[in-house]
């Protein structure tokens, strides 16, 4: 999967990085969300993506302790229940 990416990035794609200016942009840790799924808590280890299905949020999780083929998309409300 790797193997076809090409090592060099150009310069002009590179943007400079901005410090959060809103309390709302502060990036918490991804490893504490928790989701119950079929009456087993699962820890997550990292959110490695996120899509639009029709008006809903959807996230891709790879689950603490799975490889990451075993990662799966959650719906954003399920993410937020777990976490709570």
């Amino acid at each position: 999967m790797w193997k076809s990416l090409h090592p060099i990035i150009n310069e002009s794609k590179l943007k400079l990085y901005h410090h959060p200016t809103f309390p709302q942009q502060q990036e918490t840790s991804l490893t504490l969300i928790t989701l119950s799924q079929e009456s087993t808590t699962q820890e997550a280890e990292w959110i490695l993506d996120s899509r639009r299905r029709g008006s809903e949020l959807e996230y891709l999780i790879q689950w603490k302790g799975q490889p990451f083929e075993e990662s799966t998309w959650e719906d954003r409300q399920e993410v937020i229940r777990g976490a709570a």
